[in-house]
């Protein structure tokens, strides 16, 4: 509740003269219709967007702007922002995926001129998709990033600053140290056209199947406080796998810790990752010295995988035999090998489904070694706006799609 408001305070019931008689436009096709009807005649509509959304001249912060701001502050916020849409990923140049000159000198100047007086220099990150961070992570005293959280950030960001709240996000993608070090900078160059013969190898299951260098990996994030786990235990019970663990705060600031499980399953016919989250889970708010046992779990058969080319049993999910391996901690390279291991046999159907589409468009994909394989191609038919009969029937048991 803000203090400048009072709860208690009886609702504004409006009178007569607040009501308008003016008509009600109901949508946006009768608000076109009334503008064009009071348009005259020899009306002719201009495109005035540029004059409406003129460029903005952005001031550069010298050094100093930066060391007068750092005589009557307290610490420094610079934020980041990049655009972000759907099927549009960051380009390799400066003021997309890399800083442009003119941030690239703000922080210098703010780091040079706070740091010099004594004090902290934070950076925002506001952006939908990771940037390179890795060549000037040094001159911050903390990097936040606060993603694409609209317009109540500042309130937020004002709590975590006081430490009213103390922050306990962990990061959803991997952040690489250079461009270079994704998958994506070979397979996507084309805005107009993406090839994924990336296939299962995608985030962090590219970065750890194949070592590649990450300045912040999945499931990564940093708190006020320090969290330790200990008693890990795990298992197996009615089909699923169970992992037990004590989390306990050893900091001195209340705060929640996020314990991640994950799996790496044997090499076999069908291409694996190196790791796989098959589990999280948050503790409660927890006070210095209080502690508490969390317990995750997840279904066996998750651990199966797809086979679409028949190399064990075709358009079936199998559980491929060998040792599968579990690993508990805070991000995927935290996370720390388990005793426990869980033996197949041999080679196990867990779901049959059926063979109803096959890709005319990818060529190959990435297999586990880093080489790639082909595919079969099958007749590029399209079917968009056709309403004619096809020899395709409907299959006599529900087919689930979803998997």
């Amino acid at each position: 509740p803000r203090p400048d408001i009072d709860i208690d305070e009886p609702a504004y019931t409006p009178t007569a003269e607040d009501v308008t008689t003016e008509p009600v436009i109901e949508d946006a096709f009768e608000v076109e219709e009334i503008a064009e009807e009071a348009l005259p005649e020899e009306a002719v509509l201009e495109d005035t967007t540029e004059e409406l959304i003129p460029e903005i001249e952005v001031e550069p912060i010298t050094e100093e702007i930066a060391e007068k701001a750092a005589q009557t502050s307290d610490f420094a916020v610079f934020t980041i922002s990049r655009m972000t849409a759907e099927g549009v990923d960051h380009a390799d140049i400066k003021g997309d995926f890399y800083l442009n000159d003119r941030e690239t000198q703000a922080i210098t100047n703010i780091s040079n001129a706070f740091h010099k007086a004594g004090k902290k220099f934070i950076v925002l990150i506001n952006v939908g998709n990771p940037i390179e961070v890795a060549s000037w992570a040094d001159k911050a005293d903390a990097i936040l990033c606060i993603g694409l959280s609209g317009e109540q950030i500042g309130n937020s960001m004002a709590d975590i600053f006081t430490g009213a709240v103390n922050p306990s996000g962990k990061l959803a993608v991997t952040w690489p140290v250079s461009y270079n070090d994704t998958a994506y900078s070979e397979l996507y160059p084309d805005k107009d056209h993406a090839v994924y013969s990336d296939d299962i190898y995608v985030g962090y299951r590219y970065f750890t199947t194949f070592n590649a260098p990450a300045m912040y990996e999945f499931g990564y994030g940093l708190s006020y406080t320090e969290f330790e786990l200990s008693s890990k235990v795990c298992c197996e019970s009615d089909g699923n796998i169970v992992a037990i663990v004590n989390v306990k705060n050893i900091g001195d600031v209340v705060g929640k810790e996020v314990v991640q499980l994950y799996y790496s399953a044997p090499q076999g016919l069908l291409g694996k990752p190196s790791r796989e989250l098959c589990a999280f889970k948050k503790t409660k708010l927890l006070a210095p010295n209080e502690a508490e046992t969390l317990v995750m779990s997840f279904n066996i058969n998750d651990m199966a995988s797809f086979d679409d080319l028949g190399k064990v049993q075709k358009s079936a999910y199998i559980l491929e035999k060998g040792t599968y391996n579990f690993y508990l901690g805070t991000s995927v390279r935290d996370a720390e090998k388990l005793d426990y291991e869980y033996i197949v046999e041999e080679n196990t159907v867990v779901e049959q489904l059926s063979d109803w589409c096959k890709p005319f468009k990818l060529a190959k994909r990435m297999l586990a070694d880093g080489t790639y394989e082909e595919l079969p191609q099958g007749e590029e038919t399209y079917l968009y706006g056709i309403n004619e009969p096809t020899d395709v029937k409907a299959p006599e048991t529900v087919v689930p799609f979803d998997k």
